[in-house]
């Protein structure tokens, strides 16, 4: 629809593109926080810093349109505050999802490790590089490397190699007598590097694009090279330390990890009991302290979900200073997730971040072909000799 209206010379109505004013929508906004009663006005573009108590309440009052006027004023005055601080530029971030094979069974999710007729595939190496690759050289400079969350041999190394035809017979394996005595046949080769896949995925994408800077003259600062190449971020679940120390070193300065949301029993509701909230806070609380810069979001329109839930998630934000993109869900309907009505106020928060994220091709000669499906964008990954597609956030 949207496409039509754009085609016939018409712009869609959106929300914040209200009669309103900002001076209107903050005198608004600021009545109903009480703000005028501590001696202070709360203008245009201004952040109003709100207890989860007053978040709660504007949650109540602008709930199925019960006050029309305040939620026209929230809308403009979040737009107001967007444009202070982000102009109207747009932050492109691409996508590549190197994997679905998931261990976890989360109730919502369309990859979860029981979900029936999903095609699983891992991407090689060499075609998650040549997609980076194309994605900085054309203007994309954060590329975020997601899969489903995996701690078994499978991730830990690189897809194993086509098995040796008859005329390339495998190399003969060492005796037994070789091992040294303490050691068992079994035990006595080298154990692979803690997720060599994913380090070296990261490893050689810096390299590449690094490469591609300097070529084009473009200098750093001395001793780092953190201001070339593209920047790397990763979603790959909850990782020990030691893994992601193996990340942080080869090139990673991002990670994304959901929170889902910031109520323990909803959580709960959500996973099964070997998932626990607990663990993904903590695992939150490492990144940040070892430097990464933390993403995480929420689910809006959960069964059970309440207003003040919501309000919590936002304090949680907060408090633990990460980038949050709330978003409608469940998105994919499983056996065990129903897929509720999204609310429109969610719309005010994703307004604040302006980043849209567009997943890269795989065949860069052919170029991306986006469509618009709810609230991301997605493209069928052609050319591709794993023959795997890339899922749609939205669907």
């Amino acid at each position: 629809m949207i496409r039509e209206l754009r085609q016939a010379g018409a712009k869609p109505s959106l929300p914040w593109d209200a009669g309103m004013t900002p001076a209107d929508a903050a005198w608004t906004l600021g009545h109903f926080l009480g703000i005028p009663s501590t001696g202070v006005q709360l203008h245009p573009g201004e952040v109003a810093v709100m207890e989860a108590s007053q978040m709660e309440a504007l949650l109540d009052a602008t709930a199925h349109g019960r006050n029309a006027e305040l939620q026209q004023a929230l809308f403009v005055h979040a737009d107001s505050v967007t444009e202070r601080f982000f102009g109207n530029d747009v932050a492109f971030r691409g996508i590549i999802e190197f994997s679905n094979v998931c261990q976890l069974d989360c109730h919502y999710c369309g990859i979860r490790k029981h979900q029936k007729g999903v095609w699983r595939y891992t991407m090689p190496v060499d075609e998650v590089v040549e997609c980076a690759k194309w994605a900085y050289g054309n203007g994309i400079h954060t590329v975020m490397l997601q899969s489903g969350e995996l701690k078994t041999p499978q991730r830990r190394a690189p897809p194993p190699a086509p098995h040796p035809g008859p005329r390339d017979p495998s190399p003969p394996l060492p005796e037994a007598a070789e091992a040294p005595p303490h050691l068992s046949p079994r035990r006595s080769a080298p154990r692979p590097r803690r997720n060599a896949y994913l380090v070296e995925m990261v490893s050689r994408i810096r390299e590449a694009t690094v490469a591609m800077d300097r070529e084009a003259g473009r200098t750093s600062a001395p001793g780092s090279e953190d201001d070339l190449g593209i920047v790397v971020a990763l979603s790959a679940g909850e990782l020990p330390r030691p893994v992601l120390q193996d990340l942080w070193d080869a090139g990673a300065r991002r990670y994304l990890m959901r929170v889902e949301t910031s109520n323990p029993a909803l959580f709960a509701s959500l996973h099964p009991p070997k998932q626990s909230w607990h663990s993904r806070v903590a695992n939150l609380e490492l990144l940040k302290s070892m430097g990464f810069q933390l993403g995480t979001g929420v689910m809006v329109g959960l069964p059970g979900q309440t207003n003040a839930d919501l309000a919590s998630d936002i304090e949680f934000f907060r408090k633990v200073r990460a980038l949050a993109a709330p978003a409608p869900g469940p998105r994919r309907p499983t056996p065990d997730a129903r897929r509720p009505t999204p609310d429109a106020r969610a719309t005010v928060l994703r307004r604040w971040t302006r980043t849209w994220w567009a997943w890269v091709p795989s065949s860069p000669s052919r170029g991306p072909r986006p469509r618009r499906c709810g609230t991301g964008w997605w493209a069928r990954r052609r050319g591709s000799t794993s023959r795997s597609t890339w899922r749609s956030r939205c669907s």
